[in-house]
Order: C-alpha cells, then sequence, then structure tokens
C-alpha cells in the first residue's frame, strides 16, 4: 500500500506550552510534551486526546473539495496502546468508527477507517491509550490515493526594516519547512528597505526592492517567481506571522489533491497573544446591496481550543478574498497584479480581480498581533482609502453608499472617543479615494502623506499621576446619556461643568462605544506600558463633524461619476508594464 501523507500530526513540544490545546488534551492529566528527539512519552494508563485544530482530519472537507475516499491513520512507536478514532459532528458529538490495539513499531500500524463518504460528521479524530509505557513517534493521516498534480510552491514574504521577525521567519523555512520538500519549495525574501546583509542560497532568494507596500513588495516578488519559471503556486506571507510549519506543508498537500485547479487557500488568523483565539479564517467584502455589514470575518472572535468550534470550523463558507498572512495561489489563475494600494485592501482586490476560489482548512493558520494593537492615522488613512476604492471598484452602488456611511461612522466615533487625529485620517482617506485610481496610482508609495499622519498623533503616554484615575469602559446604557449625547451633538457642544475627571480605559481603542465617554474628560488605550492618554477637545470634533458633512454633500455630487472613473481605469494600473515601469524592473515573462 502506498501511503501518501495528507496531513502530518504535530506532536506538543516545548514551543507549544502557551497553545497546547490546538494540539492535545490530556484527559486523565499526565501532560506530556515531545523530547528533543520529537518523541511524546506516554506512561501507562496516560490518555491524550488528539480532537483539536491541527491535528483532527475534516474528512467531509477532504471528500467534498479533493474526492479522495479512503484514509487511514499511521502511527509510529514503542509500547503497547489502544487507538480510538471518532467523528465529531459540529455540535461535538462524537461516535467512533474504528480502534486499534496493540503493540507499535517504528515501520508503523494502520489504523483504518470506513471509506469516506460513509462516515457522518465533519472531522476524524483519534485518542491514545498508553497500556504500558509507551513512545509515540510519529503520526499521520494517509492515502493510498495519488494527488492530481504536483505542486511547486514559492513562498514569498515581504519585508522592510524589520530584521527581527525576517531572521526568524528565515530561520524557521531553512530548518524546518524546506527540508521536507526541499526540491519543490523556495523562498523569496522582498527586502524594501534593502537592509538585509544575507547570502541567497539554493532554497533562498533575497530581492532587494523600492518601498512600495506590501502591494509593490508582493508584486515584485510574484515577478521574479516567474522569470525563474518552473513554480506552479506562490504563498504571500507577513514578515510578522508566525506559521507552524505544518500549515505550509498542509496547504501545499491540500492544494495538489483538491478538484479545483483554479482554487486558492486561506489560512486563517489566529492572535499572538490569544492563541487560540481566531481573528477570521478567510473574508467576504459584499459587493451588492444595502445595510451595515459590509465586510465580514469568517468565524471571527471562535475560541479554536472547543471542540464544536474546531469541527465548525471547517464548514462550507461564503468567502471571496483571503488576507496575506498567509495565501496560496495558483500562478496560472493571475490575470490581474495586484492594485497600487501601497498595504491595506490589495489582498482583497487580488482575490477579486482575479476570480479565485477561496478554501480553507483546519491547521492552516498563522498567529499574529491584534490589529487592534496597530491602530494609528497612517493605518486609519490607508484603510478608509482602500475600503472606499475597493467598494467602486467592485460593488455596486448600494454597497457604495454603505461603505462610505460605513467610514464615516468610524470617523465619528473616533471623535467620540477623543482620537481626532485618526477622525482626521479616516476623512483624508475618503477624500483620497474620491479623487480616483490615478492619485493611488500616482503615489504607489504615499510616504509623504503617511508622515503628515504621523505629525497629526501626538501620542501622550499615561503617567503615575494619571493612573490611580483609571477606570474601566462603562457600558450601562442609562437613558439620561443618550439624551446628552443628542443635545449636546455628541458632545461638541458639552458643557465643561457636566464633563467628570475619571480617565475610562480599554485595551483596544474599538471596544469603546459612540456614547460611553459621552461625560468623560479622558481616555487612555493601550496594554501595560504602552498606554496613551486622549482627551477631549470640543473644538477639533466639531472641525470634524464638519468634514463629515461636507463629504456627504461631496459624494452625493460625485458618486456616479467617480465609480465609473474606477470602473474604467482601475484596471490599467495591475498591468505588468504599469509595475515594471514602477518598480524599475523588467520581466522575461511574455
Amino acid at each position: 500500500m502506498i501511503n501518501n501523507i495528507l496531513q502530518n500530526v504535530v506532536l506538543p513540544a516545548s514551543e507549544h506550552a502557551d497553545r497546547v490545546s490546538l494540539y492535545c488534551r490530556w484527559p486523565s492529566g499526565n501532560i506530556a510534551l515531545a523530547n528533543a528527539k520529537g518523541e511524546l512519552n506516554l506512561t501507562a494508563g496516560s490518555v491524550v486526546d488528539f480532537t483539536t485544530f491541527f491535528n483532527a482530519f475534516s474528512h467531509r472537507k477532504w471528500h467534498e473539495a479533493t474526492g479522495i475516499e479512503h484514509v487511514c491513520l499511521h502511527v509510529c512507536g514503542r509500547g503497547a496502546v489502544r487507538v480510538l478514532i471518532s467523528s465529531y459532528s459540529a455540535t461535538a458529538a462524537a461516535i467512533r468508527v474504528s480502534e486499534y490495539e496493540g503493540e507499535l513499531n517504528a515501520s508503523g500500524i494502520e489504523v483504518s477507517v470506513p471509506s469516506l463518504s460513509q462516515i457522518s460528521g465533519e472531522m476524524l479524530s483519534f485518542l491514545v491509550i498508553a497500556l504500558e509505557n509507551s513512545v509515540i513517534e510519529s503520526v499521520t493521516w494517509v492515502t493510498s490515493e495519488n494527488a492530481k498534480r504536483d505542486i511547486r510552491l514559492a513562498a514569498v514574504i515581504t519585508t522592510f526594516q524589520r530584521e527581527t521577525e525576517i531572521f526568524a521567519a528565515m530561520e524557521k523555512f531553512s530548518s524546518k519547512i524546506i527540508p521536507r520538500y526541499k526540491n519543490s519549495i523556495h523562498l523569496f525574501v522582498v527586502d524594501n528597505g534593502s537592509t538585509l546583509n544575507v547570502e541567497n542560497t539554493e532554497y533562498l532568494t533575497i530581492v532587494s526592492n523600492k518601498n512600495l507596500g506590501g502591494a509593490g513588495g508582493f508584486t515584485r516578488g510574484f515577478i521574479e517567481v516567474k522569470k525563474r519559471q518552473g513554480y506552479t503556486h506562490v504563498l504571500f506571507m507577513d514578515d510578522d506571522a508566525s506559521c507552524e510549519p505544518e500549515s505550509v506543508w498542509r496547504a501545499k498537500t491540500f492544494l495538489a489533491y483538491l478538484n479545483d485547479e483554479r482554487a486558492s487557500v486561506a489560512g486563517a488568523m489566529l492572535y499572538t497573544d490569544m492563541p487560540s483565539i481566531q481573528y477570521e479564517k478567510g473574508a467576504l467584502m459584499r459587493l451588492n446591496g444595502s445595510g451595515k455589514a459590509v465586510w465580514h470575518a469568517e468565524h471571527s472572535g471562535w475560541d479554536l481550543s472547543d471542540i464544536a468550534c474546531v469541527a465548525a470550523n471547517d464548514l462550507p463558507g461564503n468567502l471571496n478574498y483571503g488576507g496575506w498572512w498567509f495565501f496560496a495561489f495558483p500562478i496560472n489563475a493571475v490575470k490581474h497584479l495586484p492594485f497600487p494600494f501601497f498595504v491595506r485592501g490589495d489582498d482583497v482586490d487580488f482575490s477579486l480581480s482575479n476570480k479565485l476560489p477561496i478554501v480553507t482548512l483546519n491547521g492552516i493558520a498563522t498567529w499574529c498581533e491584534n490589529f487592534g494593537y496597530k491602530l494609528n492615522p497612517p493605518t486609519e488613512y490607508l484603510a478608509s482609502r482602500s475600503w472606499m476604492a475597493l467598494s467602486f471598484m467592485h460593488a455596486d452602488s448600494g454597497a457604495n453608499k454603505a461603505t462610505f456611511n460605513l467610514l464615516l461612522r468610524n470617523a465619528y466615533k473616533m471623535g467620540m472617543r477623543f482620537d481626532y487625529a485618526g477622525m482626521h485620517a479616516v476623512l483624508d482617506g475618503v477624500e483620497h479615494a474620491l479623487l480616483g485610481p490615478q492619485f493611488f496610482a500616482d503615489k504607489p508609495s504615499p510616504i509623504d502623506v503617511l508622515t503628515n499622519q504621523k505629525k497629526r498623533n501626538k501620542l501622550v503616554k499615561l503617567t503615575s499621576d494619571q493612573f490611580k484615575y483609571l477606570v474601566p469602559i462603562s457600558w450601562r446604557k442609562k437613558r439620561q446619556k443618550r439624551l446628552v449625547l443628542v443635545l449636546s451633538v455628541g458632545g461638541a457642544f458639552l458643557p465643561q461643568r457636566m464633563v467628570q475627571s475619571v480617565i475610562m480605559h480599554a485595551k483596544i481603542a474599538w471596544e469603546a462605544g459612540t456614547w460611553t465617554l459621552i461625560r468623560v474628560g479622558a481616555v487612555a488605550f493601550g496594554v501595560g506600558s504602552e498606554v496613551y492618554v486622549y482627551k477631549r477637545d470640543s473644538k477639533e470634533l466639531r472641525s470634524g463633524l464638519k468634514r463629515i458633512l461636507k463629504l456627504k454633500i461631496q459624494y452625493l455630487r460625485q458618486r456616479r461619476v467617480v465609480k465609473l472613473n474606477y470602473q474604467n481605469n482601475s484596471a490599467k494600473y495591475k498591468t505588468r508594464e504599469y509595475w515594471e515601469n514602477v518598480l524599475d524592473v523588467r520581466s522575461d515573462d511574455k
């Protein structure tokens, strides 16, 4: 029997200590981690359960997306064990489908399961009971069925003066990821800062590049991959993304078996500071209709230490783009290069422009810093202008209106939490988006605009004297508070005598609502020692409210002309000719 590996079971090791629930559970205690050899030692009577995000096998999704029928569990090790395989539903109900009792050996034993089309539920998982002191050396989910295509994967990481992060990523690829498939995985690092003093190797290519953000960096990487030829797929990854090596291998294998040769694999994003919490597993930009929900992050906030969440995580979703923290796609499916957004929105446009089918799979994920900790005027500016431009490019007039209103609400909310620099940054972004695609094309690197945004942001750190005034955000919805909000026009005309001296504190700015701070003189956002204070300024709020009113009038007058401009002209800034010109490169690809 030929065993083609579909999925490696990742044994819990010391580097997983803060997130071990994503790898295994220990129902009866006797917790252990893999030793230096990568072996898991079990004392007699120990039970280790692998019903987890990284180690359960999503049999229904595999069957529907690839058509494979036959899989089995391959276990190598020493000692007498009992292996129980069960199928789990999306509600965490389970039914036994197979079991094995006997001695493990170095060549491995196989535990077969019925044909996948005959198994109900969403995922297969297993637990091991040690009947005596035993050792698990390796476990894999395997099949005798062959892949549909050979995958040669080029990973592309874009970085800008972040040596710590990029050296960690290069080390992981060189020491762990590439060695397993060293003839079919290559890493390209696009150095937008031209600061890396690293030699190219057989499996690593450093590309010095202009600082044109993620859009320019990933585009340059894609061009370099095509010049070298021989690759079938590209994997885009952020330099601060930290993924399990298995995620890369699993994505490569899934792509090899997928029925749809144009399909792209989007990796989930998990929070670095809350490792089992999912930010999103693919996402949807609404392209038509009205309403408030313009963006939808699939399964946001799900706790993947919960078995039910893991089982339901691979149910079919309505996705139309994937984030570039981990996004693998076929080269031949790409007809349009990224739009010159610099950062924010380039990944959305790339998926939509190329009509890439998006698939996800448990165990394909990366950990990234919470976006809430990255909020500042430059990021707010970049996000708002890209959201508005994306809507004009891809959505109908109803969704355009919804996006515009959402952005103005965001600006208003920032004003309500005293972030006036952020408020004006959002409004700047909307104004610039209304200038049309030529504005982005002329400024593929808007450093001057971002510098001005930074100058606005006069951050003031929390002092020891202010520390004693901190109180948590209050969410009690008192009627008089709402009345004060209306009568004072959002606090713009609130008398000073009604302002309280406390400083309300939240870890992330968006945790504060539009009315919770109505009578507060200051608010603080941040965690640990990185906490900053924002003070009420009615004059700044009134200035922002005036801009919002002017923008509403401008949008009503210009929306049809601006939309036609994007629809007629944006495509020419996604071409090889445009990018080769701004990047000062020439591609051999014709």
